[in-house]
């Protein structure tokens, strides 16, 4: 695999997201404070408070070109359904604004990923290098190659995230 440029794309990266075209990571985008996943997570915090309400979610998803009814869709699926709110909180009590706490976004990290980002937020490079090897393509260009990298990565006995990421979940991540 040619990971040309990355120094030990093997070593994983807490606040740098590098890649073969950004081998020092994103030039002005890296924040020293937060993790890779934190920063990648962080689109969607359009306040910049730290916490994901589902107005920021619903927002964020017509900014990536979502329609209405798939942003509805896609805010309800995270803040109602999957328990993301409470996954991310540091109280065993639900916060009534049902909000996603980006210091704690690692918590949600699940077993049929990519493997991209470790349970600490950090980034493997290397991973990341390994997608595009697999789906032979620097972006998804169709729903069949989201669809081919979700099905690559399944778990053995994942059967909550093989449903969680069944049909509905990469046709939402194609169309955004």
């Amino acid at each position: 695999m040619d990971h040309v440029g990355i120094f030990r794309p093997d070593l994983p990266r807490a606040y740098q997201a590098v890649d073969k075209h950004s081998p020092a990571g994103t030039e002005g985008l890296s924040i020293p404070t937060m993790t890779v996943l934190q920063q990648h997570c962080g689109f969607w915090d359009r306040d910049n408070d730290g916490r994901i309400y589902p107005l920021d979610t619903y927002q964020g998803c017509r900014e990536v070109g979502m329609s209405v009814l798939l942003s509805l869709g896609f805010t309800w699926l995270l803040h109602f359904t999957l328990l993301v709110p409470y996954m991310t909180q540091d109280s065993w009590i639900l916060n009534p604004y049902l909000c996603i706490y980006l210091k704690n976004i690692h918590r949600i990290k699940h077993a049929s990923d990519t493997g991209v980002f470790d349970e600490e937020g950090r980034m493997y490079p290397v991973k990341l290098e390994q997608i595009w090897g697999i789906l032979g393509a620097e972006e998804f260009r169709s729903y069949d190659d989201v669809k081919r990298l979700v099905w690559a990565n399944k778990d053995v006995g994942d059967f909550l995230g093989w449903w969680v990421r069944g049909d509905h979940n990469h046709s939402v991540a194609w169309v955004a």
